[in-house]
């Protein structure tokens, strides 16, 4: 996985979604209940060995400016027994909050990173497919 360019080697999952937004819909002497549908909405996050602080002070120091950087996000999933390898290209993406510090002594240091995303700037550049 690469977070703006950089690789990021100690991940320990990754998960993005697109969540359907709906209004519900009603008609007159019907009992059914509809939805239409009225937006998209991109999110996910992604967990890391904390080893190093990648991105951690650029995102805050925008913050503190006022401004919400966003990054691009490709994931990548290549498994020699599998049939091929999945990467998708996310170009629009905004930390929904980061963890700045915390510890367990006894534990591996761990740190995750709730995103959001613009759901149109989704990509897939790969696709693991059998014909």
């Amino acid at each position: 996985m690469t977070w703006n360019g950089k690789e990021v080697f100690e991940v320990i999952s990754v998960e993005a979604k697109i969540k359907p937004e709906r209004s519900s819909l009603s008609f007159v002497q019907v009992l059914d209940k509809f939805e239409k549908l009225t937006g998209l909405v991109g999110e996910g996050n992604f967990k890391v060995y904390k080893v190093y602080s990648r991105g951690l002070k650029d995102v805050v120091e925008e913050w503190k400016k006022g401004k919400d950087p966003h990054f691009n996000l490709v994931i990548e999933l290549t498994d020699p027994d599998a049939l091929g390898n999945e990467t998708c290209i996310i170009s629009d993406v905004w930390f929904n909050e980061v963890t700045i510090a915390g510890f367990d002594n006894e534990k591996y240091l761990e740190r995750e990173f709730p995103f959001g995303f613009a759901p149109s700037s989704v990509e897939f550049e790969d696709m693991i497919d059998v014909e």
